[in-house]
């Protein structure tokens, strides 16, 4: 398996400088108030979670500039090999049956453990979780339950809700969302949550749901200059941007989109991008050719204004009285390069309102080519070779980022695409090393002491780059990470384990669990009519 290293720049640049066309468009602005899908809210600090109602410029903002983004030669990684995870459709028949043959006698068991079930009690009508709270979210700090699709009960018409728990399991904060959540994660050391909607819009909240964050992806030039690049539809955009994630002290965040992602600040300055290498035995061909190699001025333009081909003056037109509106002189007294701004705005649309759009050639992606058999036979003397390969474009060869997240006390960050390579670069983007698991990772979760790689089959607990634990994951169970160990949550079993991946014990319900959480008096496991507290089990927090 080939890894790739990359040597990512840190440029950090702020907007290429943007600003001032006539007053006739200030008039008509100057009333206007800025898009409220790109604006942000810090909170005052990890520990306190109360975000400030001070609004800053959006991270998306169109005007900056996309860091660089580079590959390079993949020997220089530090490689960790691991065995490879076995896929769903590779399991045998017997481990699937062990996996889901865990039937309770009664309403709750204990097995592997002397733990004991203290007391089992019928919940309350108005206390039963709500089924429709499907996504656990466990963190440092307690519990999110996220509902996706927006059937909570009681809570009118929403995209979406989520529940805040705290570590005794007490309710702190529960919220109905305007917009859906297509894409969402949380720092298991963080208190916040960050998610995306269908509409391609980045949603950040503080632990008691309060919004940190606000942005559109659909204007980040990184974005642009992928679909440009790919030809990718607005309407099908949501489909290649697979992850989003937050660090753990919220004043960065990453998107990943096919097989890049980028990391960005708080305030909008590109930090890093990183590109995974082809799918293994694929190789390019054939380069792109149309739009990809556009007037770099006109590229440069589209970048600066968030357009992408085809355009019209009508487009550009729209697009100019936008920005004018949020970047105009009179409009933002306080902001010292707003003449700037304005000036390179005016430039960008003079270039655009200028070009005709029919006169480029439809873009045309690179090819690749993947060798799939190759025979060789003798006849005559001669020995000839068959070779068959399958062609495809760059979306096929691409190693897609399928799963991605911070790393614990810092703002190294996790890649793991869909051929099971897991990537760590550091803070400025530089590969540090790299592991190959033969699947696709669901969780990455890093603790500061352990690292968890999670797969539909396979649980990987690794320390200091060895591996310490492999466990099966047979029933497709989520990760519950707390302080002193870690649970395996399964449909109607609950297995829990030292952070090192020593088993130490299983809970079995009879019915489908909905809850799990840890306080004072034990372990507390809920279905949807009841309750359960499991005295002797490990305590969740230290």
């Amino acid at each position: 398996m080939c890894f790739v290293r990359w040597l990512l720049g840190k440029t950090g640049e702020k907007g290429s400088g943007l600003s001032n066309r006539g007053r006739g468009e200030a008039d008509r602005a100057e009333n206007a108030k800025m898009d409220p899908t790109h604006s942000l809210v810090l909170p005052h600090s990890r520990d306190t979670p109360t975000p400030s109602k001070r609004r800053i410029s959006s991270p998306t903002r169109t005007g900056r500039r996309p860091v660089d983004l580079s590959e390079v030669d993949p020997q220089s990684l530090a490689y960790v090999p691991l065995p490879r995870a076995p896929l769903r459709w590779e399991e045998t028949q017997a481990g699937r049956r062990a996996a889901t043959a865990q039937e309770a006698k009664d309403h709750f068991e204990v097995r592997d453990a002397d733990w004991q079930i203290a007391s089992v009690e019928t919940i309350p009508m108005l206390e039963r979780p709500d089924t429709a709270f499907r996504k656990l979210a466990p963190t440092d700090f307690g519990l999110m339950m996220i509902d996706d699709l927006g059937k909570a009960e009681g809570l009118g018409r929403i995209g979406a809700a989520v529940l805040c728990y705290d570590r005794t399991g007490e309710l702190v904060a529960k919220k109905g969302l305007r917009h859906d959540i297509y894409r969402f994660s949380v720092h298991p050391l963080s208190r916040c949550m960050i998610a995306m909607s269908r509409e391609c819009v980045i949603h950040a909240y503080d632990g008691h749901m309060k919004p940190i964050l606000e942005t559109s992806l659909k204007r980040a030039p990184e974005i642009l200059a992928l679909r440009r690049r790919l030809g990718i539809p607005e309407d099908q955009l949501k489909n290649h941007i697979r992850c989003v994630a937050i660090s753990q002290n919220t004043d960065q965040y990453l998107f990943t989109a096919v097989d890049e992602a980028w990391c960005v600040d708080i305030r909008g300055n590109g930090l890093w991008g990183a590109k995974l290498p082809l799918k293994e035995g694929w190789t390019q061909v054939a380069a792109p050719s149309g739009r990809a190699a556009v007037n770099a001025e006109v590229d440069r333009s589209l970048a600066l204004m968030g357009l992408s081909l085809p355009i019209g003056p009508e487009d550009v037109k729209q697009r100019y009285r936008e920005l004018t509106k949020q970047w105009h002189p009179d409009l933002n007294p306080e902001d010292p390069h707003a003449h700037e701004k304005m000036r390179a705005l005016n430039a960008a649309a003079e270039v655009l309102t200028g070009i005709d759009t029919s006169a480029i050639p439809e873009y045309t992606g690179a090819t690749f080519v993947r060798e799939i058999d190759r025979t060789e036979f003798s006849a005559g003397g001669l020995t000839f070779t068959i070779s068959m390969r399958m062609q495809g474009g760059e979306l096929q060869a691409s190693d897609w980022v399928y799963a991605a997240g911070f790393a614990a006390g810092s703002d190294a960050a996790y890649l793991a695409s869909y051929s099971g390579r897991v990537v760590l670069v550091d803070e400025n983007g530089y590969g540090m090393r790299a592991y190959d698991i033969g699947s696709v990772p669901r969780r990455i979760v890093d603790t500061g002491s352990y690292l968890y790689l999670l797969t539909d089959t396979r649980l990987y607990v690794l320390r200091d780059d060895v591996l310490h634990a492999l466990v099966d994951t047979g029933d497709g169970g989520d990760l519950v990470v707390a302080q002193t160990g870690f649970g395996l949550l399964e449909k109607k079993r609950l297995r829990w384990f030292s952070e090192d991946g020593q088993y130490l014990g299983s809970v079995i319900s009879r019915d489908p669990i909905r809850r799990v959480y840890s306080r004072k008096d034990g372990m507390v496991i809920e279905t949807r009519q009841r309750r359960a507290v499991v005295s002797g089990a490990p305590a969740w927090w230290a």
